[in-house]
């Protein structure tokens, strides 16, 4: 056996310094693994975010430009939101994550309040990384620090994610206090930021946002569309409660809807349902019920609803301006047993002259209309609302329950049609007919009716599309001269009536 202490002790040396080049090796990898780059922010397509409430809001990659210094810069789409103390409206901002983004070549995201602020985020550095996320008045700032990395749920994935710890400091690097001390935004190595303020309202409001749906990566939530929004199956109810309050008119009226068979065309480009339907109303001009009890056939086409209908794709405090009115839009997953819900409002913004800038729009009789879509629920509240100078005016009709599967939500309006409508006691179809001509009308049209009971002093009246009665006259023989005078053109319905009810089928007038 070779006596070798000089040799053995060179190993043991040797060993020894690979042994802690391993180990630096080792530290150097992990601290290069917390340290890289998270920047999956600014994504292609859709991501949504969701508030404490449900309320959502988006970011949309609209495009992207590279500057000469290697940065990128991201924009999002326009909203149309408040400016605080001002009548005026900011319609160049930007959802959640503001309107324009710069990502920096060394791995920095600048973001952009209202006030054209700059949001610091370090997204490549590890735990400890500290740096100044925003500045505050008087020389104070937001300061940010990388608290740690955690492995998170987000969107249903298990992601590595940096926590970043806000706290408020003063010129001199002291703590101060601010609303913002301790809150925390979490940044996600595959997508992005998980948990996130409204960047357009930073360092004034501290409602979070978390990660909702990415469509990049179709996960979590999805932006609505039309097939999602009527996708029923057999065996689906839905019923409405609606109201009228108009000029020399007003009521009420219950309405179920049964779904009896579901048949799909073409490559699953419309969808067609037949359906069980009725209808018990209260009218008040002249005070009566009218009950309705049917089968009915309801198409949709996705193409040409998309089509004719292109504020689908809108997204939340989304800028779409048509002509001077402007919509918006809103969306939620707090109603309906959280399904996912989507909002317009129209004709309820408008540009003002006078003060260069848009406004939300009072007055002037011109009405604005509320719609909610809702995935699975179809059309779930619809309104019409017109302000003249006193009292305003209103017409809305609510889906107050459904029933799908074994889903059920709200209370409903009657056990079911039969009960309703009272179907056994439906009065036949009245024997009164009546012919117009011409229709359509461009001065005078003569109205006929036949088998009419001048005993029960029948009257014609004619409704504009909101309900409100734009003529009326009392029927004293067979024909009767229409003058349409100054009512404007457009389609109305034309019923007639005594004093207990309708005694013939609405007929659709059109004035040229």
């Amino acid at each position: 056996m070779l006596n070798c202490p000089g040799l053995f002790h060179q190993m043991i040396t040797e060993y020894s310094k690979m042994k802690i080049l391993i180990i630096l090796l080792l530290m150097f990898t992990v601290n290069l693994a917390e340290g890289q780059d998270y920047q999956n922010i600014c994504s292609e397509g859709t991501t949504l975010f969701k508030s404490p409430a449900s309320f959502l809001k988006a970011f949309r990659r609209d495009s992207l430009y590279l500057s000469g210094s290697n940065d990128t810069t991201f924009l999002s789409y326009r909203t149309i939101l408040p400016i605080p103390n001002s009548y005026c409206y900011d319609t160049n901002g930007g959802s959640i994550l503001g309107r324009k983004i710069i990502k920096n070549y060394n791995g920095w995201f600048n973001f952009f309040n209202r006030a054209n602020d700059t949001i610091y985020l370090n997204c490549q550095g590890g735990p400890g990384s500290t740096w100044k996320f925003m500045n505050l008045p008087n020389g104070c700032y937001l300061h940010a620090q990388i608290t740690s990395i955690i492995s998170d749920t987000v969107l249903g994935m298990i992601d590595s994610v940096k926590v970043i710890t806000l706290q408020a400091k003063d010129q001199n690097n002291i703590n101060i206090q601010h609303i913002f001390n301790q809150k925390q935004i979490k940044l996600s190595k595959n997508y992005g930021l998980s948990k996130m303020f409204d960047a357009y309202l930073m360092p004034n409001d501290t409602l979070p946002f978390l990660l909702a749906g990415k469509s990049s990566v179709m996960l979590g939530i999805q932006n609505l569309h039309w097939k999602e929004i009527y996708d029923f199956d057999t065996g689906d109810v839905f019923h409405y409660f609606g109201t009228i309050n108009m000029v020399g008119n007003g009521g009420n009226w219950s309405k179920i809807y049964r779904v009896l068979s579901k048949t799909t065309y073409g490559n699953n480009d419309s969808v067609e349902y037949t359906m069980e339907y009725c209808n018990h109303t209260f009218v008040g001009v002249p005070p009566q019920y009218i009950d309705t009890f049917d089968t009915i056939a309801v198409k949709y086409n996705w193409l040409s609803l998309t089509s004719n209908n292109p504020w689908v794709n809108s997204l939340p405090e989304e800028f779409t301006p048509t002509g001077d009115f402007s919509a918006k839009f809103y969306q939620n997953i707090n109603q309906f047993n959280g399904r996912h819900m989507k909002g317009t409002v129209r004709n309820r913004y408008v540009f003002s002259p006078d003060d260069n800038c848009w406004i939300w729009f009072i007055g002037n009789h011109t009405p604005y209309y509320t719609n909610n879509y809702v995935k699975g629920l179809g059309l779930t509240y619809s309104g019409v609302y017109v302000i003249p100078d006193y009292t305003p005016e209103y017409s809305t009709e609510n889906l107050v329950y459904f029933k799908k599967g074994s889903e059920i939500w709200g209370t409903p309006v009657s056990a079911d049609c039969h009960t309703l409508v009272h179907v056994n006691d439906l009065n036949p179809v009245p024997a009164a007919k009546v012919t117009i001509f011409p229709n359509p009308v461009t001065t005078v049209a003569t109205i006929y009716v036949e088998n009419l009971d001048l005993r029960t002093e029948p009257e014609i009246i004619m409704n504009d599309m909101l309900g409100r009665t734009v003529f009326r006259s009392g029927i004293q023989n067979k024909l009767t001269h229409f003058n349409r005078n100054e009512i404007q053109n457009g389609a109305y319905i034309l019923f007639i009536a005594n004093r207990r009810e309708i005694i013939c089928k609405p007929i659709v007038l059109v004035l040229n």
